[in-house]
């Protein structure tokens, strides 16, 4: 990559856009589960909206997980999504309610309210 490869994206979307073009741009990053950048090159700025999907492993299945990230000047889900890809095309299916630490790579099985509450009066 050139020095200037920031400036040179960002020109060249500003031309694109500026005549009418939608620009559908994909970065494929490496899992580094502790480290949450959307851009290697530090072109986020660029984007209207980004969007987020990454592979999980919950109980022995490997399964697909997305969420919107930003979509500049409106609000927007801020939930985690299993999705699949089918011949009907892109499925957007539930929230694993019973999970966190997706994003982190090690999720855990979510501690009911019920428990919670039950430690913290203890």
């Amino acid at each position: 990559f050139r020095e200037d490869f920031r400036e040179s994206l960002s020109r060249m979307v500003t031309a694109l856009t500026s005549v009418g073009v939608s620009v559908l741009m994909t970065s494929e990053l490496e899992d580094r589960y502790t480290d949450l950048r959307f851009s290697p090159y530090g072109t986020a700025f660029l984007t209207d909206a980004i969007i987020v999907q990454r592979y999980i492993e919950v109980q022995s299945r490997l399964l697909r997980i997305m969420a919107v990230v930003k979509v500049r000047a409106s609000a927007h889900s801020d939930e985690l999504r299993l999705y699949r890809i089918d011949d009907k095309g892109l499925q957007i299916e539930d929230m694993l309610l019973d999970q966190e630490g997706l994003l982190g790579g090690r999720p855990t099985r979510r501690r009911s309210d019920v428990a919670r509450r039950g430690e913290d009066e203890a």
